[in-house]
This record gives C-alpha cells, sequence and structure tokens, in this order.
C-alpha cells in the first residue's frame, strides 16, 4: 500500500468523524439557546438619567425547581438576562428610591422582552414593617 494513501487514511478520516461530532455538538448549543427567551430593560431616574447598581430580580412563578436571577444594571442602567419560558415578577430595587414590580410576565421562547423603567425616590421617611421582604429605603 502506498505510504501517502496510508497517511491519508489515518489522518483525514478520523478529522472527518471528529469534524461531524463538532458540528452535531454545536447544533445541539444552538437547539438549547434557541429553547432560551431574552428578558432585558433599561432602569432611569425621574429625570431619564441611566441609573447604575439597581438590582434586578426575576421570580418565575409556579415554577418547581427553579431560582431567582438577581442582578444589578450597569452603568448605563442596562440590565439582561436569558431565561428558559415561563412566567415571571421582575422586581427592581434600590436603596433611596421606590421599589418597582412588574408582575405575571409571560415569556414565551425565543422572545425578546424590553422594558423600560423610571424609578422614583423615596420622599419623606419610609417605614419597614415587620416582615416586609422589600429593600431597606
Amino acid at each position: 500500500m502506498d505510504k501517502r494513501l496510508v497517511m491519508l487514511y489515518f489522518l483525514i478520516i478520523p478529522m472527518i468523524v471528529l469534524t461531524s461530532i463538532l458540528v452535531q455538538g454545536i447544533l445541539e448549543s444552538f437547539r438549547e439557546v434557541s429553547r432560551f427567551a431574552v428578558a432585558r430593560g433599561v432602569v432611569t431616574d425621574t429625570t431619564g438619567k441611566p441609573m447604575r447598581e439597581v438590582s434586578v430580580e426575576i421570580v418565575p412563578v409556579g415554577q418547581k425547581n427553579s431560582r431567582n436571577y438577581i442582578r444589578l444594571s450597569d452603568r448605563n442602567g442596562r440590565w439582561h438576562w436569558e431565561v428558559p419560558p415561563g412566567v415571571y415578577n421582575i422586581h427592581l430595587r434600590k436603596k433611596g428610591f421606590r421599589p418597582h414590580n412588574i408582575d405575571s410576565v409571560k415569556i414565551g421562547p425565543k422572545n425578546v422582552l424590553t422594558w423600560k423603567t423610571a424609578l422614583t425616590p423615596w420622599k419623606g421617611k419610609a417605614v419597614m414593617r415587620k416582615g416586609d421582604s422589600s429593600w431597606e429605603h
């Protein structure tokens, strides 16, 4: 048997098999990502100035074995997640501002939902009641 043919057999065929396996893995990853949805938004103050470090929590409603998603908005007031399809409550909190809730948001697969929210400053003294789960004000 010709040396070049043997080398071709032992180099090219394994490369073809490996490429096929990698392509299948990439396609499966794309299928997995397409099952998710994107929830994103921008948080501003009442003057329209972006607010950084606002706590944004996405809470699944009625989903077993689910987890809450908590992040801070970036310096441009932006936040974003890829989440499984479902119904969510979204809570925005920042010390010195009134909390803002967006309840029972249905997010479907491959959806991209965007919110622009303006937080209002607290006026006067805020009172926390026993058992209140809100952030300090």
